[in-house]
């Protein structure tokens, strides 16, 4: 009777044509644990919504986190076989067919933490210099460990890429409540201790063409906004730019010095506004209030066929600004997004929960 309370064994997945196994947790779900073992599965938004981390299940049993025929895979796709691995609990041994090439260029590189800085109450600031280059794109993101901690996590560069010796790389990293990593960051300083960066990933970034530019962040989805628009600066681009930072208080305003660096040289229109969803009535506070959705409302002239939008943050406030705008008639190829997902408790707790309610 006591072989029922011993962990599951280790299930192996299996990933063809490169042939490349790995050990994958009863219960885990696929794209986490290929990372987590080095595979390097296409990936980018990590919560169900862009398509990237497609690939063929052609043997073994996995269990649907969420409805894959409400998913981007077309009927054909479904039909042969086709899933989603970030939204896919391992069951049995596996194997799955995917081309890796896209992303097995990718490479983890060592280094050290150069400081933390504490920019709200539940998000940190952590800059690591490498011991060798890395190239990214601004708005891509990697997995960062630190010596001690048994997981990594994947965070948006805040920062765009200056490959040289000594090379500093920047995350804004969010507290989530009963998740290793971060409870560990916040729980004390890491300062001169071995970390690791693996990457890059994601296919978030500026657009080619120079057109104004909508940016909505949310939370820590300012790194990416900031990357991109450094970049843009850097590289003498001159893009009309509205920027929303949504966040709930004024206590949780952060990244405000260099959003006046970035407007003070920006050669273009620029306008930035704060949007507050849950300051106090009696505050103090004059500017905008609500959700980011509805500061929306009056962009349909912004943007039509000529901007861009950029959206960074919860799914939930991605999402319902992107049907905002989708509903003022911006086209979906004009709209770019960059959901972020922690891996608090609670979020792991939904996973298990609708991987458990499932035969």
């Amino acid at each position: 009777m006591f072989n029922l309370f011993r962990p599951a064994p280790p299930r192996t997945i299996t990933v063809s044509p490169a042939g490349r196994q790995f050990s994958a947790r009863k219960g885990g779900v696929l794209l986490e644990e290929a990372l987590l073992a080095g595979v390097p599965l296409p990936h980018n938004c990590t919560v169900g919504t862009c398509g990237a981390c497609k690939c063929r299940l052609t043997e073994g049993k996995i269990v649907e986190l969420t409805d894959f025929a409400l998913s981007p895979l077309t009927g054909e796709e479904l039909r042969a076989g086709y899933i989603l691995a970030c939204q896919s609990s391992v069951r049995t041994d596996v194997t799955i067919e995917v081309d890796l090439g896209s992303q097995a260029d990718f490479a983890k590189v060592s280094g050290r933490v150069a400081g933390q800085t504490r920019l709200t109450s539940d998000i940190m600031g952590l800059r690591i210099v490498l011991d060798e280059p890395m190239t990214y794109r601004p708005g891509q993101y990697a997995h960062v460990g630190l010596e001690g901690v048994p997981v990594a996590r994947s965070f948006s560069f805040a920062t765009p890429c200056r490959p040289q010796v000594g090379q500093e790389v920047e995350f804004m990293i969010r507290l989530a409540p009963g998740g290793q990593f971060t409870e560990a960051l916040f729980a004390r300083d890491f300062t001169g201790e071995k970390a690791t960066v693996e990457g890059p990933l994601g296919g978030f970034g500026l657009s080619e063409d120079e057109a104004p530019m909508l940016c909505v962040a949310g939370g820590t989805g300012l790194a990416p906004i900031l990357a991109v628009l450094q970049h843009a600066l850097d590289s003498g681009q001159t893009r009309d730019v509205h920027f929303f930072l949504a966040v709930r208080s004024q206590a949780d305003l952060f990244g405000l010095e260099r959003i006046q660096a970035l407007a003070e040289r920006w050669p273009a229109n620029w306008r930035f506004a704060p949007i507050l969803s849950a300051e106090a009535e009696d505050s103090d506070w004059s500017g905008m209030r609500g959700f980011a959705a509805s500061a929306l409302e009056q962009f349909k002239g912004f943007g039509g066929a000529a901007g861009h939008a950029y959206l960074c943050g919860p799914p939930i406030m991605v999402d319902s600004c992107a049907d905002s705008l989708a509903a003022q008639g911006w086209a979906s190829d004009r709209i770019l997004a960059d959901r972020f997902l922690d891996m608090s408790s609670g979020t792991q707790a939904r996973l298990k929960d609708i991987a458990e309610a499932k035969p």
